[in-house]
């Protein structure tokens, strides 16, 4: 019961992790994408 518990929030704060740099690497590639425009 307990290691089915630790299972499912192990896997929660996985998600929530990759979710979390997911979002910072499309930010990263928005902020890529100004700089460029400012560079042309």
């Amino acid at each position: 019961m307990y290691k089915k518990i630790v299972k499912k929030c192990s896997k929660i704060l996985l998600y929530g992790i990759y979710d979390f740099y997911k979002i910072i690497l499309e930010e990263e590639n928005g902020l890529q994408r100004k700089i460029k425009k400012f560079a042309y």
